[in-house]
């Protein structure tokens, strides 16, 4: 990891800090991969393994720029997203929760990744996520997914990726609008109101 970290931005923030630096970083078919808590609970290394696996496999290509634009992956808590790229430190987060689930098998976790590596695409070639843009932006990441699901052979846990995306794909711009507008605070107020709720 130390080499390659030269290579991206150093972290600003308390947070990307602990991202970059609090966690134990290990190899995972060539991508710095660090799971944010003390045990690997529920197999989340191996989900994410098998994902890249899949993208080794089926979009060599796809897993060579993941290689190249992240500085690695790591799997924390999200509070509302399965997914999330951070763009400050180059770092692909995957929700513990989403791994934890059924609908995580590697062919959706795959389209996940390959979704956050088009955020991370967009933004090398200067396409920042704008609030203009952001349902765009979206479209963009899912169609990659999508694009990616019709290389893999035909499976049930691939036609409810693909089932997934196309809803996504069809919402109007009113409806990304809602929901890409839903909360701008930042991710420890959202995390606060989400403690909150689950005790109140």
């Amino acid at each position: 990891m130390d080499e390659r970290s030269t290579q991206f931005p150093k972290p600003t923030t308390w947070y990307d800090r602990l991202v970059v630096w609090a966690v134990t970083w290990e190899d995972c078919e060539g991508v710095p991969l660090a799971i944010g808590s003390f045990r690997d609970e529920g197999g989340l290394r191996a989900r994410v393994a098998g994902a890249l696996h899949l993208l080794a496999v089926y979009a060599p290509a796809d897993l060579a720029r993941v290689r190249k634009l992240m500085r690695g992956i790591v799997v924390t808590r999200l509070y509302g997203a399965n997914a999330q790229w951070r763009q400050s430190i180059r770092v692909c987060v995957l929700s513990t929760e989403y791994l934890q689930s059924a609908e995580a098998a590697a062919e959706g976790v795959a389209a996940t990744i390959v979704h956050e590596l088009t955020h991370a695409r967009l933004d090398a070639i200067g396409f920042d996520y704008r609030k203009e843009r952001q349902a765009r932006i979206e479209r963009i990441c899912f169609r990659a997914s999508n694009r990616f699901l019709q290389k893999l052979p035909e499976s049930d846990h691939r036609k409810a990726a693909l089932e997934e995306i196309e809803e996504f794909l069809a919402f109007d711009t009113g409806v990304w609008r809602a929901l890409l507008g839903r909360d701008d605070r930042p991710w420890y107020f959202r995390a606060l109101a989400y403690v909150l709720r689950r005790v109140t």
